[in-house]
């Protein structure tokens, strides 16, 4: 993005609220001034897990050694997770396929599972490096991420509420390997607002004290950015359209910020903010017909386990040109069980796609291009009808220009 403009462009607006909300996590090693007493039980680490062999979402609360859970978090998460997957089952039968959605662990009652689990690390350990090293503390507790068949949601106990106001240990992460395994973690910071009540809670959060933040007021653009509204049910849609994406990004699915801004658009862009509309028949929220597509043929939505050893063999046979106002990508790309679709990823976003046919073809995707256009390395994935995944890698061909807005 270039910052020497005196103005952003919508684009670039787009794509610096969803970073900023989504993407950063605070890492500060502060020591924490107020935790919420629970009488949540813990799971011990030792404590071995069910084997998993069908494919299942499986969610975590991790709780540093110094904290303890929040009273309401596992009805919360319960409460979450089924309404992430009523919302996808809703969103692929819009597209075509059927009440597909992913499975997950449950109960004896069929309610969701949630495994929560003490660690070693302190919060301040966790705050660090949330990602590296809630994985990590995930790992020696005896979790089996990145299994085949298994995608953890994680949510960790490790925020602390400043002195003025702002809030450490802030984090919306995910990632897949191929779809078949994945992990989607989440800030404990959403938790109070992600329960059944606050999805109609028009009450402004400004002012207000929520114990299971900390003993200080919130306070309005401080607390929480700005572009994540002003109440406690905006808060509720930002929180659960984030978990539904992150949980996305664990199903293999890219950004996409095309057609999309802060709270109507893509999931997987700034528009999962507005997927509390869905509770009153408005698609604010929506998958895109190619994520629908992807997440049709992975295994958590179909619930069989294809051979994902199986994979596509694409190529990159010459580089891309430009001619009558686009840039053009051209792939080979075979699979004996069937080729499906194809997408372009610059930067882990979507920003070009096609449909695929037949079982081997010489295709070329295309991108309107600006004539200050300057295309970095991208990505090209490819799926066969079986869900396997492969990619390739373009190299950065235009090499003195600035990057289309369009992209930014």
């Amino acid at each position: 993005m270039d910052y020497r403009r005196n103005r952003f462009s919508r684009d670039a607006i787009r794509h610096f609220l969803f970073i900023f909300a989504v993407g950063i996590s605070t890492a500060l090693a502060q020591k924490p001034v107020f935790f919420q007493e629970s009488m949540v039980t813990t799971t011990p680490a030792a404590e071995p897990l069910a084997e998993i062999t069908e494919p299942t979402l499986r969610v975590l609360y991790l709780i540093p050694s110094n904290r303890t859970p929040q009273a309401s978090a596992v009805p919360t998460l319960k409460f979450a997770v089924t309404t992430i997957q009523d919302w996808m089952r809703t969103q692929m039968v819009l597209a075509g396929y059927g009440p597909m959605t992913f499975g997950c662990e449950t109960d004896a009652d069929g309610t969701p599972k949630i495994h929560v689990v003490n660690v070693t690390y302190s919060d301040s350990d966790i705050r660090l490096n949330i990602w590296d090293n809630a994985c990590k503390a995930a790992v020696e507790a005896g979790i089996p991420l990145w299994q085949e068949n298994q995608v953890w949601l994680i949510v960790t106990e490790c925020h602390l509420q400043n002195a003025d106001g702002t809030i450490s240990g802030v984090t919306a992460l995910g990632s897949s390997a191929g779809g078949s395994s994945g992990i989607a973690m989440l800030s404990s910071t959403m938790l109070p607002f992600m329960d059944e009540k606050s999805q109609t809670d028009q009450t402004p959060y400004n002012g207000r004290v929520v114990s299971a933040i900390g003993p200080r007021p919130l306070i309005q653009s401080i607390s929480f950015p700005w572009f994540e509204g002003e109440t406690f049910a905006s808060l509720w849609s930002s929180y659960i359209g984030a978990a539904a994406h992150e949980i996305g990004h664990a199903l293999g699915l890219a950004h996409d910020f095309r057609s999309d801004v802060n709270a109507s658009g893509n999931l997987m862009g700034c528009g999962l903010r507005g997927i509390r509309a869905s509770n009153y028949g408005a698609n604010h929220t929506r998958l895109t017909a190619d994520d629908a597509k992807v997440l049709s043929l992975n295994r958590q939505f179909t619930n069989s386990t294809p051979d994902h050893t199986s994979c596509p063999v694409v190529s990159l046979p010459s580089p891309p040109w430009r001619e009558n106002g686009v840039v053009n990508f051209p792939f080979a790309a075979s699979d004996d069980a069937g080729l499906e679709v194809a997408q372009l990823i610059r930067d882990g976003a979507v920003v070009s796609s096609m449909r695929l046919s037949g079982t081997s073809g010489d295709f070329v995707m295309t991108v309107p291009d600006a004539k200050d256009a300057k295309w970095n390395e991208l990505e090209l994935a490819v799926w066969n009808v079986n869900g396997g995944k492969s990619s390739a890698t373009t190299a950065n061909t235009f090499n003195n220009e600035h990057a289309p807005h369009m992209f930014e």
